[in-house]
């Protein structure tokens, strides 16, 4: 199972289906806004509950939307208050974040980046 929440979910429905609003799962693809260098929420219409798709995901501390300040300041009212945010660990993910201090003109940070993502791709060879 490649996803597995929503793979369990399909065979547990097993087609049985009711689309609903978009507000109960508005998409939210961090990635396309950080690429252009946008880092504020622009969300135009209203949402119960916003799904972070892609990537990248505001309880990343490499995510550098200010969705994720909103993250922690919810998370630190919760049990998990303690719990540090995931650091970059893919190749990926090395990636994007250099790219995105880069787009953010934030060049030394993402050159740093940038290295530690071509010593990961060594490594994989």
């Amino acid at each position: 199972m490649r996803f597995a929440d929503q793979d369990a979910l399909n065979i547990a429905l097993d087609g049985r289906v009711r689309y609903i609003d978009p507000k109960w799962n508005f998409r939210y693809h961090l990635v396309d806004y950080l690429t252009r260098g946008e880092t504020r929420l622009n969300v135009s219409q209203p949402y119960v509950f916003m799904h972070f798709t892609g990537p990248v995901k505001p309880w990343h501390n490499w995510c550098l939307h200010d969705i994720r300040e909103l993250f922690t300041d919810i998370q630190s009212r919760s049990p998990w208050a303690e719990s540090p945010l995931d650091a970059p660990r893919t190749t990926r993910e090395l990636k994007l974040f250099s790219k995105f201090l880069i787009t953010q003109h934030r060049i030394a940070e993402g050159i740093y980046w940038h290295c530690r993502y071509l010593k990961s791709r060594l490594m994989q060879n």
